[in-house]
């Protein structure tokens, strides 16, 4: 995640983002964003400045309940 939070910030530094997963599957990127403190967001990383910014959750756990089935979705192919 060094190298992922090392990333976003070269790539956005208008943003105060704080990774803490990442998709296996895709440049997306979870991350706490010190705009919107109680909120996850996910950023596309790689995407044009403006345009990185792919979903964003009210909270860690409706973040969380998406990853799940996310994943129950990956795995089963």
């Amino acid at each position: 995640m060094r190298a992922a939070n090392e990333g976003l910030r070269a790539r956005y530094p208008q943003r105060s983002l704080v990774p803490f997963a990442r998709r296996q599957d895709n440049d997306d990127t979870a991350c706490w964003d010190a705009a919107e403190p109680d909120r996850v967001v996910v950023i596309h990383d790689f995407a044009s400045s403006g345009w990185e910014r792919r979903a964003s959750y009210d909270s860690f756990y409706e973040w969380l309940r998406q990853a799940i089935d996310d994943l129950i979705d990956f795995d089963r192919g």
